[in-house]
């Protein structure tokens, strides 16, 4: 491949009040009581047994106090280390663009392709910083800045160089993979940041004549990655306007529709993703696209759904072509991968 390896988820004790310190391996009256503290000569008569008694009834209630609030303190040198990795990350692509601007009126071409392969080892080096299953979101950052960058460098880069619009592609598969295998909604504030992002960038990318982010566009566009009111009636298998569903599918684009069949079927959520896939084999914006095909006949075949199979292909010559796409559908997908 051209770029060669850069190309390859509290509680509250009524008993004390802590004012902003943690008791220690002994508690004192340096912690204030929310009772009336012990005066005079019985506080100094009974000094050490009412330290006995305040230990026992106040320090035990107080570990969840201080369990909590490590845990606070845990998540938010969290977000401040994802920030600080999120400005890291931005200041170094703009290094990155910044050599590119230098170098690209002497050598447009060597420049830009310079700059794709340490745009991939930069995007590489922080994206495996976290994990597509454990932390998303986090990743989800890293993706936007990238987008970004890269439309903002678009203007100094050559189109005649070939690794331009593979490296736009490749980052926006990934990023439409990760948005579609969210276990969980984004958060209101980082989806518009997303569309913000996205919108801006496809806006720049398109000025400069690289049109590679539709996928991505097509997404800025929704409420959400799997929100919108036509899929989820598609999903549902509920009866909906054919002219509503065709200009869903013709906003959405057959590669978009694939990967989300691709990913219910990831998820095991066989029945969604064959009644996803049979809307699309049968709809007029997708004609002659038999991936859609081969999809639906995998999801009959993991559901046992024998009867339907042979209902749909009643001939010996029928059943071996339908066998063999499946077969060839399998391999397919246990090779094909967008990851960035």
């Amino acid at each position: 491949m051209p770029c060669g390896s850069p190309y390859r988820s509290l509680p509250y004790s009524p008993l004390v009040v802590l004012d902003g310190a943690q008791l220690g391996g002994t508690c004192d009256w340096d912690v204030h009581c929310t009772s009336a503290p012990p005066g005079g000569a019985v506080f100094s008569q009974c000094t050490r047994l009412v330290r006995c008694i305040h230990a026992r009834r106040c320090y035990a209630p107080e570990l969840p106090v201080k369990m909590a609030d490590e845990e606070a303190e845990q998540e938010r040198n969290a977000e401040r280390g994802v920030s600080a990795t999120t400005q890291e990350l931005r200041r170094r692509l703009q290094q990155v663009q910044a050599v590119l601007v230098r170098d690209s009126t002497e050598c447009p071409g060597p420049s830009s392709s310079r700059y794709c392969e340490e745009f991939c080892r930069t995007l590489l080096k922080y994206a495996d910083r976290w994990s597509m299953e454990e932390d998303p979101l986090r990743l989800m950052e890293v993706y936007m800045e990238a987008v970004v960058s890269y439309a903002q460098a678009s203007t100094y880069l050559s189109l005649q160089c070939e690794n331009v619009p593979l490296v736009l592609e490749r980052l926006c598969l990934s990023f439409v993979e990760l948005l579609l295998s969210l276990k969980e909604e984004v958060p209101d504030d980082l989806w518009n940041q997303f569309k913000l992002s996205v919108q801006f960038a496809h806006c720049k990318l398109q000025d400069s004549g690289v049109a590679h982010l539709a996928l991505l566009a097509a997404l800025s566009h929704q409420t959400g990655v799997w929100t919108n009111c036509v899929l989820q009636g598609l999903l549902s298998n509920d009866k909906l306007p054919t002219q509503q569903v065709e200009e869903f599918l013709e906003l959405e684009g057959p590669v978009l529709m694939e990967m989300r069949v691709k990913q219910l079927m990831k998820k095991k959520e066989m029945e969604k993703a064959a009644m996803l896939a049979k809307i699309c084999s049968e709809s007029s914006a997708f004609q002659g696209r038999g991936a859609f095909r081969q999809m639906l006949l995998v999801c009959i075949c993991a559901t046992s759904q024998n009867q339907q199979l042979m209902d749909e292909n009643s001939s010996a010559a029928a059943h071996h072509l339908v066998y063999t796409e499946v077969a060839a559908a399998r391999r397919a997908g246990a090779t094909q991968k967008h990851h960035f």
